[in-house]
């Protein structure tokens, strides 16, 4: 799936707007959005077995749809 492109026009309208409705954040509080998010190596990474368990066994247990 394709991402949708911003234009640089659109993107100096929709800082505009932001900045008039007063939702712009800062440039510290944007930093630090940024470096929370960067800080943290694997965001998304959650365990999904032991790995004491054979390739079998998580195959069969994944198809079950979870941990039986």
């Amino acid at each position: 799936m394709k991402r949708p492109t911003l234009k640089p026009s659109d993107l100096r309208a929709e800082a505009q707007r932001l900045i008039k409705a007063g939702k712009m954040p800062t440039l510290d509080q944007l930093l630090e959005a940024v470096f929370e998010v960067r800080s943290d190596p694997h965001p998304h990474t959650m365990p999904i077995a032991d790995f004491d368990e054979d390739a079998d066994t998580l195959l069969v247990r994944n198809r079950r749809g979870g941990s039986q």
